[in-house]
């Protein structure tokens, strides 16, 4: 059976999704940062490749925080991102964690409907604007965060797994301007359950 886009949703995530978000965590993770990360980054898998964390963050999020999760026609998660505060302390501003949608189910537009969820959660939680990092070497994730109207603006470097490694920073000023009429969020319609 093929896989219809027009079948998936966001919703919010529940602890029962546990085990199918360590899956598109780990599956994605590797396959996006294999030949970028150094050789040990794969060492020791991320915390966010067990069910059990999954639970534990579902289970314990705060008023602040945003799990959504994209799910198939058979409501099995199939990508995922996680939101909350900027983690540097900019008031009213939000940030995108994670963003991850399974191969095989990339370039249909489940990640720009993850990314306009969890901002539209983060909207209602009364931040006004947003960012999300990435991988300066990932160019195909620029792409996409650039595409939806998000300004290449900052750029930090960190030492992990022996090595520096690059990020870029892709900000949107007013996260209301992604809803307004042909913001990137109203290009298409975004089929979304009111999440948390």
């Amino acid at each position: 059976m093929s896989f219809d886009p027009a079948q998936a949703r966001v919703r919010a995530a529940i602890p029962g999704d546990a085990e199918a978000m360590a899956r598109t965590f780990e599956t994605t993770w590797d396959a996006a940062y294999r030949d970028i990360l150094p050789a040990p980054a794969f060492e020791e898998l991320p915390q966010e490749c067990s069910p059990e964390y999954w639970q534990l963050v579902i289970g314990a999020r705060g008023p602040d925080q945003s799990f959504i999760v994209a799910v198939d026609e058979d409501d099995d998660p199939i990508g995922l991102a996680c939101a909350g505060p900027e983690r540097f302390g900019s008031l009213g501003w939000a940030e995108i964690y994670e963003l991850y949608v399974m191969p095989g189910y990339q370039r249909l537009g489940l990640g720009r409907r993850l990314l306009c969820a969890s901002f539209q959660a983060m909207r209602k939680r009364g931040c006004r604007s947003g960012i999300v990092w990435v991988l300066a070497a990932q160019h195909e994730s620029r792409t996409f965060y650039a595409r939806l109207g998000g300004l290449d603006e900052y750029v930090r470097i960190s030492d992990e797994w022996g090595a520096q490694i690059a990020q870029a920073g892709y900000v949107w000023d007013d996260l209301g301007r992604l809803f307004q009429q042909g913001g990137p969020c109203l290009r298409r319609a975004v089929r979304a359950e009111p999440v948390p």
